[in-house]
Parts: C-alpha cells; structure tokens; sequence
C-alpha cells in the first residue's frame, strides 16, 4: 500500500508469516506464493484422500462437468434429510460439484439409505441417478422415483 511495514513485528503480533508485497514493484509474489502452497497443503486430508478448504472450492466453482458422481455417508427420505456427509468440508465441496455437474449420480450402499448423518448437502431433487445395490426396499425405491431419480440396481 506504499507504507513500511516491520515485518517481525507484524509476524510477532499475528503469529503467523507476513510477505510484504510491492504492487508496484511486483517484488513478495514468489514468497505470496510459497506460502499459499504452504497454506494449501494444510488442508490436504490424506484419511480421505482429498483436498478442502478455501482454494479447493474455489478451484471447483470455476469448472463444469459433464457427470459428477458423489457418495454419501446418509440418504434421508425426507426433503429435510436429503443427501448428508459426516463433514462440513466434505459436504460443501459436494455442493458445489453437484451444481456445476449436467448428470449428478450418486453412489452409495442400500444401508446408506434412510441413515442420517451430520451435514445435509443436497436433497433428492438435486440427483439425477442413485446407483445402489439390489438390497435396496420397495418403499425407498417409490419414493426415489416420486423425485424422479433413475435407479440403477447392481
């Protein structure tokens, strides 16, 4: 912003690491970037196998897909329960592929079915097909198809 900044006394202040940046010098991007890869990697979560946070959604709100294909840890019945996920992070990602996606099909075991979880991320109008296996009861299956969802047994 053209002012001096003391950069150990603003680390020391916030606690954590300030890259002064001169816009009209173009000089701190490299360090800016650096550390937002630093920052990045802290919302990898190798338990899952994927990545969220900040740069992951936005990341994905600038795509689109063809097909999406999601899982769910519950699928309520209900408009109120609808599709949900154990996590926060897991369940906004989610939201945000599902409605940047043409054909959203879900994945999920018949036992997923008519389970809550914590985090409602979508509701059953919001899918295009469930693929589940032949487990699954003749009363879930009306309804689905109450919401227009394609099932495919397998």
């Amino acid at each position: 912003n053209g002012g001096t900044v003391d950069v150990n006394a603003m680390e020391a202040m916030l606690g954590v690491p300030v890259v002064p940046i001169s816009a009209s010098k173009n000089e701190g991007v490299d360090e800016l970037v650096r550390h937002a890869v630093h920052i990045a990697r802290y919302q990898e979560r190798p338990q899952r196998q994927d990545f969220c946070g900040y740069f992951a959604e936005k990341v994905l709100e600038m795509l689109s897909f063809k097909k999406c294909f999601l899982s769910a840890d519950g699928i309520g019945l209900t408009d109120s329960e609808g599709i949900m996920a154990t996590d926060v992070n897991t369940a906004k990602l989610d939201h945000i592929i599902l409605h940047r996606a043409d054909k959203v099909y879900l994945l999920a075991d018949s036992t997923k079915i008519g389970r809550r979880s914590f985090v409602q991320y979508a509701t059953l109008d919001d899918i295009d097909t469930i693929i589940t296996d032949k487990a699954l009861d003749d009363s879930s299956i009306q309804e689905f198809r109450k919401h227009a969802i394609d099932l495919e047994l397998v």
